[in-house]
């Protein structure tokens, strides 16, 4: 019994070679894809066995490595010869086997280095270690992609007589004239208190924007002259009881000025 019971005790240790104080993550299969696939963050993953000779000395420059890659990446470890499913998922063919897993989840990159702490460190820290290879090719589709896409359809241009064409400014994008179609929008201003864009405004006029009322001795005039932004001079109102003159003052504030003695062209992008 006590034979039996020492077996089955070394059966039940030997599944890792990482305990739970170690800066390295021990994985199964449900961890794995929570953790790793599913999760943004890099990781790196060892697939070990533990009758491994190689893995077992490599554990400490695992851990050594795991301890200076905080904040970096995260490292995990998977029992290969426990959960060989998972290993058959990404063709393990031996043990002790490292993947670097980067933004794409689904094609990690196999570490070809030396099994060293400062091998596996300089290699995770390396930007080009966590992201795919990408080919000539794929840049100058991803390069044509980015340069027709700076300018979103829909955006809309307005042209004044000193601008250029958008034809000539985006030449690789249509463009389409739809000066009728937005004509009385409102599009440009000089000043706060713009319309929204695509809601009407009329032509335009100062706004009311403050009213002061007063009292004074002597009558004043009634032909007010003011600029938008400023106090008028008072106003005669009213004559009170006892010969006071009543009065009151505006401010009035400046209306919206649009482009005038220029030729506007309105363009969105349709393709």
């Amino acid at each position: 019994m006590t034979h039996h019971a020492i077996m089955i005790s070394l059966c039940q240790t030997c599944h890792t070679l990482y305990g739970n104080h170690s800066n390295v993550i021990d994985l199964d299969p449900g961890k794995f894809d929570t953790l790793v696939i599913n999760c943004a963050e890099k990781w790196i993953v060892e697939f070990y066995a533990p009758w491994c000779s190689y893995c077992i000395q490599f554990v400490p420059e695992y851990q050594k490595a795991a301890k200076d890659l905080k904040g970096v990446a995260k490292v995990g470890a998977v029992d290969g010869d426990l959960y060989w499913e998972l290993g058959s998922r990404y063709d393990i063919q031996g043990f002790p086997t490292i993947l670097i897993f980067g933004t794409n989840k689904t094609d990690p990159r196999k570490y070809t280095g030396p099994y060293t702490a400062p091998g596996l460190i300089a290699a995770v820290r390396s930007t080009s270690s966590l992201c795919n290879p990408i080919d000539n090719a794929d840049i100058e589709k991803i390069a044509a992609q980015v340069q027709d896409t700076l300018i979103p359809v829909g955006f809309v241009y307005t042209q004044l007589s000193s601008q250029k064409d958008p034809h000539e400014l985006w030449p690789t994008m249509t463009w389409d004239d739809i000066t009728k179609e937005y004509g009385g929008l409102f599009f440009r201003a000089e000043g706060g208190g713009s319309a929204p864009f695509g809601e009407r405004q009329e032509a335009n006029a100062p706004v009311l924007d403050e009213i002061q009322t007063g009292t004074v001795k002597e009558k004043i005039a009634t032909d007010i002259h003011t600029k938008p932004g400023d106090w008028s001079d008072l106003m005669y109102v009213a004559t009170s009881g006892g010969g006071d003159q009543k009065t009151l003052r505006f401010k009035m504030f400046p209306g919206e000025v649009r482009p005038k003695n220029e030729a506007v062209v309105i363009w969105k992008r349709v393709a």
